[in-house]
């Protein structure tokens, strides 16, 4: 199986290029540091900065955004060389550069995607150093707008030009705090033969109409046909070139495949009849089920993906009408009412969300009568734990791609970073081992 561990403690944060206005003694600092975190959440934790929440604190914190800032640590290799080891970084926000034993292995571009960095041949047994820099994302925002020329923007802030959070640069409900930092966990991750690498699952519900209650409505159906179609991709360590076993279960079913050898992508399929239908909450039930893909070698079980998932038909209805075209929703072949509202990040540092705000949160929302949330184009793509509490609550999520009130450029770095950053959020496992990870000029 794979080992997996959570580097969460033991960082050291320092700056190492500050604003002119920043503190006196800052180079001087040697900062605790827990990650998943960002710079201004460290820093109020010691004590050397306020809540930006507070009055007008924020206006004496721009210099946090605008300096350099290094994340280190140590961890532990036990030398074994048969294994492939890699580094996973889930997020990092935003402009970062990536180093192991003072080798620098990647550079990163945008808050909203995630890394894997191939360390076996950097690693030496026993302490390895790990840092992570991170760069003034605005000074690389200005590079962009330079070279691409201005484009329609409300705000004076360049986060159009960057592949980040733009509310960060400040809103019409929210401070400006261009924040820095592993926003989300960094793990490392051994394993001798293969992982999977991605897992998506598509799910195609048939529903029957619903029964004529003989008072002018139908019966709302419970039960459906679905086929569930997961595409798979495995990653093989190097020299690992043998056959692999595939196998997909949900709801009592199993079904196995055989990956041949040299091969990194199968399919799997399983048709289920008679399956419980999930509804909106106001609607009716949120039956879910578990879906487990397993893959193995040998009979030898070597990683595991589960997912609780739904069966519902759901459908956009653009059909011309008296007014030109409607836009209309249908559940399970139901037209709906949709009662929402735009979601925009809970918190301004996204790392201290926790699961319990989320579901107090949307709790709220359905005590509202709402049964869909659209998360908003200019904060991020939000959590796992929050589309499965809204799956749970039987909420609809309307998602946005991460764009806001802005031009934004059309070619060139930032167009391939959009293009990842769909792929990697598209995924329901994680994203490709980065190809060309070089500092884009």
């Amino acid at each position: 199986m794979i080992e997996t561990s959570n580097l969460a403690k033991g960082w050291t944060l320092r700056v190492t290029a500050p604003a002119p206005d920043a503190p006196s003694g800052a180079m001087g600092w040697r900062l605790a540091a827990a990650v998943p975190s960002v710079v201004h959440t460290v820093l109020m934790d010691h004590g050397y900065i306020p809540d930006p929440y507070i009055g007008q604190n924020e206006e004496s914190q721009h210099w946090v955004g605008q300096s350099e800032w290094e994340y280190s640590t140590t961890f532990i290799h036990d030398g074994n060389e048969d294994r492939r080891t890699e580094l996973v970084f889930e997020g990092l926000d935003t402009v970062a550069v990536i180093r192991v034993n003072g080798q620098d292995l990647a550079h990163t571009y945008n808050q909203h995607r995630s890394y894997v960095v191939d360390v076996t041949d950097v690693v030496r047994p026993g302490a390895n150093d790990l840092a992570m820099t991170f760069k003034n994302v605005r000074e690389y925002a200005e590079q962009i707008r330079a070279s691409v020329g201005e484009l329609p923007n409300g705000n004076p802030e360049p986060f159009q030009y960057v592949r980040k959070s733009a509310c960060n640069f400040g809103w019409d409900w929210g401070p400006n705090l261009v924040t820095a930092g592993p926003w989300k966990p960094v793990g490392i991750r051994r394993y001798q033969t293969a992982r999977l690498q991605s897992v998506r699952p598509s799910v195609t519900t048939t529903v029957a109409p619903g029964l004529d209650t003989g008072t002018g409505t139908a019966e709302l159906p419970t039960n459906g046909h679905a086929r569930v179609e997961v595409d798979v991709e495995v990653l093989r360590a190097p020299g690992v070139s043998g056959e692999l076993g595939l196998k997909i279960a949900l709801l009592g079913k199993t079904e196995s495949i055989t990956i041949p050898a040299g091969s990194h992508k199968a399919r799997l399929v399983v048709d289920l009849e008679d399956v419980e239908l999930w509804w909106p909450h106001d609607m009716g039930a949120q039956p879910l089920s578990q879906l487990t893909v397993t893959l193995d070698a040998d009979r030898h079980d070597l990683d595991v993906w589960s997912k609780s998932i739904g069966f519902r038909q759901f459908e956009l209805k653009t059909e011309q009408d008296e007014a030109g075209t409607s836009f209309v929703f249908a559940v399970n072949g139901t037209d709906i009412f949709v009662k929402g509202a735009n979601w925009i990040p809970d918190d301004c540092f996204p790392s201290r969300i926790t699961e319990y705000q989320l579901r107090e949160r949307l709790s709220q929302a359905t005590a509202a009568n709402m049964n869909l949330l659209r998360v908003w184009g200019g904060g991020v793509y939000e959590s796992d734990t929050f589309y499965e509490i809204c799956d749970r609550m039987g909420i609809l999520v309307w998602q946005d791609f991460l764009f806001a009130c802005a031009g934004y450029p059309e070619d060139g770095p930032l167009s391939e970073e959009v293009a990842g950053e769909v792929r990697d959020n598209g995924t329901s496992h994680e994203p490709p081992e980065p190809g060309a990870l070089e500092w884009k000029q």
